[in-house]
């Protein structure tokens, strides 16, 4: 079964109409219409020249936010976007709105008038608080204190009723226990305006923030929001302009109070369009579950194997959900297989055995396949072990960390601390890094390093092969330049790329006892370790600090220090707060906090990072 990545991207982002002036697309749940500022992450605006390269877009007309869907129009004729945009504020273009709200309505249909001030109907300034009594601020809510009212009866004016001459034509679509489907016809300015309206009748949609004490506590991830149907007069041509996207499927599930699995996954992949558009790589995350609707799964992509992952201890879908599951990733990206995994909560204490049982080598879609497959990633090649139980062999989250320092690393020498597999070090080595040094205790995973080095032509397959040691203090498996390991001379020749199986802590003294000096270090410490020489246990939040004071030896001045953790407990701010213990009156300067990729940005507590300057 063959995967057009691009095709399913048109899918879920077609073209509706074409014009000479404008040109219409589907915009779907789950993007943004724009890059917004201080985020890396493109919206459609970017997106879709890649998508369609033989249209031209132009501006975004209208606005949808990022968990809206429906018509959304692009032109690149001023003339055209002034003059729509000019009827928009003037009320004068009509609106078919279907959205899912909290709420009972008396009658099936009825009418309501704007509640909102012309002040607040553009989306900005309806976003922004309204100064409150004695200092503090507060959004003045049509209906005070959360309080829902039954739907067509009387609201008494408020600070926020000011009818700007707009109503609102209200019909129930479908009818569940708590919440229901309506269809809005409006000539509303906003779609801020339109939920303000609702609201004050008594009907917060789904996913509003601002809708009372209630609508605080939702999650904005749940609005069901689409603009079905757009009416306006040609701004040239005087004719009728209409415009209409289908509806997306699951909104009368949400209503009936269930989340649909296809309304589910069509989101996720709508937030991952950069990552399917991507040809350099075919291994990222397809699914955060807990923060994208599908509480306990996590879901991964290895070239053509997928892995759903359950994580243990949680409330993870039945079987038949996670067949049903399985066939969509199955169908949808032609995988060969996808298989099932159990993601422990502590990998720390578990026995070898305990381990096995995570994971069966039956596919739940698809067929049995290799256990190893080679994985893309922006060009270079890693061995990926989709189906074992813990050491998988590459951390997808990292991706754009990896792009990073092979970036930085240009004639640089480059210490990579609990190197794992080695993927920062391959990233360092095709870069142009002078020197690229790989210190873990486990020979198993240098090993595995030195095929990825390898695999991207870095060092030749034999000398990936060789596993000569000596009596620990030096590199195994080192490549190129030399073959000599580096004594207690600091001057002499040493390998361009080394393999160290040594504690990270007893090399950092020895490399300082050496003068060995590195323009860039990289620390991705594990959250919990346990040490060989001397035996020991490794915890991140507490020996951060000591691991910092040990390495900034070694990083010369000017160079830079990469450090992450992805300790879910530890905030940002924590590990800078933990940096700074650890550097003591060595003054570093943070140059950045780099983003989570697309693909991970749903769970933001996933890993912190930090870059930073050693002055």
């Amino acid at each position: 079964m063959s995967f057009d990545p691009v095709q399913l991207v048109r899918g879920l982002v077609p073209i509706l109409h074409r014009e000479r002036d404008f040109i219409v697309v589907g915009k779907p749940a789950g993007v943004d219409v724009g890059q917004l500022p201080g985020f890396d992450a493109p919206g459609l605006a970017e997106l879709l020249p890649r998508i369609y390269p033989d249209e031209t877009f132009g501006e975004p007309v209208n606005r949808l936010s990022r968990y809206e869907s429906g018509v959304l129009i692009f032109s690149s004729n001023e003339g055209f976007r002034e003059g729509i945009r000019s009827s928009w504020n003037a009320e004068k273009v009509r609106q078919d709105v279907v959205v899912v709200v909290r709420g009972r309505m008396k009658k099936r249909s009825y009418t309501l008038r704007s509640p909102v001030r012309e002040a607040v109907l553009d989306g900005a300034a309806s976003e922004r608080a309204i100064p409150g009594r004695k200092g503090k601020t507060e959004v003045r809510r049509a209906v005070a204190s959360g309080r829902t009212r039954t739907a067509g009866s009387k609201v008494k004016g408020s600070a926020e009723t000011a009818p700007s001459g707009a109503r609102i034509d209200v019909e129930a679509l479908h009818v569940g226990d708590r919440r229901c489907v309506v269809r809005c016809r409006t000539a509303m300015r906003s779609m801020h305006a339109l939920k303000a309206g609702l609201r004050a009748a008594g009907l917060h949609p789904l996913g509003d923030t601002r809708g009372g004490t209630r609508g605080l506590r939702d999650r904005p991830e749940r609005a069901c929001v689409h603009l079905r149907r757009v009416v306006f007069e040609h701004p040239g041509t005087r004719r009728t302009v209409t415009l209409i996207a289908p509806d997306p499927p699951g909104f009368a599930e949400v209503a009936d109070g269930v989340e649909p699995l296809e309304r589910v996954f069509d989101k996720a992949l709508a937030r991952r369009i950069e990552c399917l558009l991507d040809d350099t790589t075919d291994a990222f995350r397809v699914l955060c579950g807990d923060a994208e609707g599908l509480p306990g799964v996590n879901i991964d992509k290895f070239a053509d194997v997928m892995v759903i992952h359950l994580l243990d201890g949680r409330n993870t879908p039945n079987r038949a959900t996670r067949v049903a599951l399985a066939r969509l990733l199955h169908r949808t990206f032609g995988a060969s297989a996808v298989y099932q995994k159990i993601a422990p909560k502590d990998r720390s204490h578990l026995l070898a055995e305990e381990a096995e049982a995570l994971v069966t080598d039956r596919p739940l879609a698809g067929r049995s396949t290799d256990p190893i497959v080679c994985v893309r990633e922006q060009g270079l090649c890693f061995e990926a072990h989709p189906l074992d139980p813990l050491a998988v062999g590459i951390y997808l989250d990292h991706r754009q960390n990896r792009a990073r320092v092979r970036e930085l690393s240009a004639g640089k020498r480059v210490l990579n601390l609990f190197a794992y597999t080695c993927g920062f070090s391959v990233a360092a080595a095709a870069g142009g890094a002078a020197e690229v040094v790989s210190v873990d205790q486990s020979r198993k995973a240098l090993a595995w390093g030195k095929i990825n080095f390898a695999l991207n032509g870095l060092i030749s397959p034999p000398e990936a092969a060789a596993s000569e040691t000596n009596d620990g203090d030096g590199p195994v498996g080192v490549s190129a330049a030399s073959k000599e390991t580096p004594g207690d001379d600091p001057s002499a020749p040493r390998a361009r790329y080394a393999f160290y199986p040594d504690e990270v802590f007893e090399f950092l003294r020895r490399a300082d006892r050496r003068a060995r000096k590195f323009d860039l270090i990289i620390l991705d410490p594990p959250t919990f370790a346990r040490m060989k020489k001397p035996k020991r246990e490794f915890h991140v939040e507490k020996d951060l600090p000591e691991l910092i004071r040990e390495s900034l030896p070694l990083l010369d001045k000017g160079g830079t220090l990469f450090v992450s953790t992805n300790y879910r407990a530890m905030s940002g701010a924590k590990l800078v707060e933990l940096i700074r213990a650890g550097a003591r009156s060595r003054k570093l300067r943070i140059l950045s906090a780099p983003s989570l990729p697309a693909d991970f940005a749903p769970d933001p507590h996933h890993h912190k990072a930090v870059l930073l300057r050693a002055d």
